[in-house]
Parts: C-alpha cells; structure tokens; sequence
C-alpha cells in the first residue's frame, strides 16, 4: 500500500482525481473506482469508498490499487457447474461475489445469454456470496415472491464480524429506515422513529479474541435492504469488509469485500414439496477464517 500527504494545493480535490493524479499507473478512474469499492483506500486511516470525498491539506492518503490484469478482474458467465438444483418451478444457483443479481451484466441477464430463462423473486448484494433462488416460469414467479412477501422463506447467512461477541445468541429488532444516498448508493440506519419494523436472530458459531473477530449466523426474519449489514453494526459488531457502514474495524485483517454468505435457503415448492439447500462459502471467505482462526471447516454445501 502506497501513501502520500495531500499538499496545500490538492485542497478540496475529489479522492478520485486525486488518487489518478498521483498514481498515474493505477489505470483508469473506473479501475480507481473499483478499487475504492474494494477497501483499497485510507484517508487518515480510515477506509474512504466514496470518489467524491473531498481531500484536505495533510491529510494521509494510504492507497492499494487492484491488479489491473484481466486475469485478476471479475468476469462472469454462466458456469452450469454452480447450478445446485432445478426442476419445473425453480432454478438454485451459488451466486458468487461480485456479480449483481440484476442489472447491465447481472445474474439474470447472464442466464438468458445462456439460454436460461430465470425470473428474479429475491436479491443478494452484488458482494455478497451464496445461495440464490430463481423462478424458471412465471406463475412459479409469483408464487416464489408471495412466499418471500409472507416470510415463509427460511434464510441464513454467515458473516464474519468485528469484535468478540459476548452472547451465544440473541435477537435484533431495530427499525431499519433509509439514512441517505451517496453517489447512487442508498445507506441505512437503525432508528427508534418510523423506518421499518426489521428482526434478525443470530447465533455465535466461532470466535477468536486474540484476533478480535466472530463468526456468527444469521437467521433475518424480515428481508430489509442492506438488513444484516445494519442490525450487526447497530449492536456494535460490523461484518469485516463493509466499509460502507464502518470505516475503521478493530480486527487489523483488511477485507476487500463484506464477508457475509448466504449458506441457506429452505422454501416450499408449489407442488407442496419442502427443499432446502446449501452453499459453501466463497474460497476468499474460507481463507479470511483460516487467517483469522475461526473453525469454518464443517460448513459445506448440500442441496
């Protein structure tokens, strides 16, 4: 990582134009962007996303550009192999991160360029990792978005957090209510006024208080935008990697993404038949475990 002081003169730059004025061999500002996006950058030690953040003189400037090569960047297609299951009604796929779900280039446009017609019934963020429930027609569609609106899905997730959880398990049942949007990303809060009703239950699988981490479960009950990235930050505990709702974590180990994973997914088909199916998480969540020293090692995938 790369650092510089920014002079008198760079004074209310933007980070990106400043970033590109400096390390000129960074690429360009959409590779710069990336970067940001991928926890690459310090500002006075803390973790700065954003492009626009305005620089001030002195302030320290710590800078870690991806590769640039076109082996190291993120290119998707279909792969058949990460299809878990499929049938009349449904397609179950292990999403991996940094693929959108929807969108230019996301998961369902991928599919049809295969030759896979998919309809979207729920999201995962673009960083997150893990199991993904598709509808193949549109009856079974609106039965599958029923299903998510009645919460009769069953979720879990695994995330690796900040800090040493205390408690075995417990519930979070804060309001979630939009806190503002930055350069088209919407940021929530928990709050005691409006927003709305959201309830995650969780449960602590491993932890590692030399290394200042947990790995814990999460079961959300509701299925608010950004909701575990919320309520596990509210409680003082941020996923390691989410720099856009913590910018400076007690665990040294610095994550290029949230280190959430969505292990499981149960639902009943429409014919009245009960699945549930399992992902493994993502090879980069597996080594961050490793590194950090909390037992992994059991959670594997099945269908």
């Amino acid at each position: 990582m790369s650092s510089v002081n920014v002079p008198q003169s760079n004074t209310g730059m933007k980070l990106i134009d400043f970033l590109a004025l400096q390390f000129p061999s960074s690429g360009s500002k959409r590779a710069i962007k990336r970067s940001l996006e991928s926890n690459g950058c310090r500002v006075n030690g803390r973790i700065e996303r954003f492009a626009s953040f305005k620089v001030n003189a002195g302030d320290l400037i710590e800078f870690s550009p991806l590769e640039t090569s076109s082996e190291n960047r993120v290119e998707f297609a279909f792969d058949p192999e990460r299809v878990i299951y499929r049938d009349a009604f449904c397609l179950v796929y292990d999403k991996p991160p940094g693929v959108a779900a929807d969108g230019e280039n996301g998961l369902a446009e991928r599919f049809c360029h295969a030759g896979e017609e998919v309809f979207l019934v729920h999201r995962l963020d673009k960083l997150t990792s893990g199991v993904m429930l598709f509808a193949t027609t549109v009856e079974s569609k609106g039965y599958f978005e029923n299903a998510f609106r009645q919460r009769w899905v069953e979720k879990e997730y695994l995330a690796i957090v900040d800090g040493v959880v205390e408690e075995e398990k417990g519930e979070i049942d804060f309001p979630i209510a939009l806190k503002k949007t930055m350069e088209g990303q919407k940021i929530y809060m928990c709050t005691q006024r409006g927003g709305k009703s959201a309830l995650t239950r969780w449960k602590v699988l491993d932890r590692n208080l030399e290394q200042g981490c947990s790995l814990v479960c999460c079961s959300p009950v509701t299925g608010r935008t950004h909701q575990l990235r919320v309520h596990l930050q509210g409680i003082g505990h941020p996923i390691l990697g989410d720099a856009l709702y913590c910018r400076s974590f007690t665990c040294n180990y610095r994550a290029q993404r949230p280190l959430l994973h969505a292990h499981r997914l149960a639902f009943t088909l429409p014919d009245g038949t009960h699945k549930r199916f399992e992902a493994t998480p993502a090879p980069d969540f597996l080594e961050v475990c490793k590194s950090l020293r909390v037992q992994c090692e059991g959670i594997r995938g099945e269908g």
